[in-house]
Parts: C-alpha cells; structure tokens; sequence
C-alpha cells in the first residue's frame, strides 16, 4: 500500500461485507492513500462503478 501511494497510485475499494469491523478494517489503509471505499449492495455494484467513473465524484454511500 505505501509503495502504491508513494508511486502517486490511488487505490479504490468496493465492498459488499457492510460489517463494522470490515469497514474499520479497510477505511485505515483508504484514508493513508486517499482511496474511496464503496459499500454496495451486489444488485447495485454496477451502478456504483458507473456513477464514479462518469461523475469522478467522492462520496460515502451508505
């Protein structure tokens, strides 16, 4: 992960496990890299992605 942010590399994540722990578990190393994390739904994934990719938006869906 450290060398991926050092090589300017942003990370994104999307999440179908909605636990507490699992979003503690990955919401650490997204803010050392200044990732987004998306917690989706399965039914839905595919519109998250679009949404992003288009928008180029941050935002916390939850």
């Amino acid at each position: 992960m450290v060398r991926r942010t050092r090589d300017g590399i942003t990370i994104n994540t999307f999440m179908l496990e909605r636990s507490a722990y699992m979003v503690h578990f990955i919401n650490d190393p997204m803010k050392i890299n200044n990732g987004r994390v998306f917690i989706a739904t399965p039914d839905r994934l595919g519109e998250y992605i679009l949404v992003d990719y288009v928008a180029n938006k941050r935002k916390w869906i939850g």
